[in-house]
C-alpha cells in the first residue's frame, strides 16, 4: 500500500510538471523518481527471497533475529517503510546479522 501511494505521489508531481511544460517527455522523471525511491527496497526484498530460498539459512538468520530484537525491528520497520531500507544494506547490518 505504501508503495503504491507513494508512486502516486511521485507520478502526480511529474504529470503536473509535464503537463504545465507542455513536454511529455517530462514523463520519463517519473521512471528515474521511482526507481530512486525503490530501489533500495527491492534490493532488500530480493536479498531476503534469497535467504529463505536456502532453508539452513533462513533458520540460520530466524535464530539470529530471535536473538538480536533489534535487528528483527529495524527488518520489521523496513517491511513497513518505517525504515529506509538502505540501513539494511550496508556492511555493518549483514555483519551483525550474520556473525554469531
Amino acid at each position: 500500500m505504501t508503495l503504491a501511494l507513494r508512486s502516486a505521489e511521485l507520478a502526480a508531481g511529474v504529470a503536473d510538471t509535464a503537463l504545465r511544460s507542455g513536454r511529455t517527455e517530462d514523463l520519463r522523471a517519473y521512471d528515474r523518481a521511482r526507481g530512486a525511491a525503490t530501489r533500495d527496497k527491492f534490493r532488500l526484498n530480493r536479498l531476503i527471497q534469497r535467504i529463505v530460498a536456502w532453508p539452513a539459512v533462513a533458520n540460520a538468520v530466524a535464530r539470529r533475529l530471535a536473538r538480536r530484537p533489534d535487528l528483527a525491528d529495524q527488518l520489521v520497520g523496513i517491511a513497513g517503510d518505517f525504515v529506509p531500507a538502505r540501513t539494511a544494506l550496508g556492511f555493518g547490518f549483514v555483519w551483525d546479522l550474520l556473525r554469531g
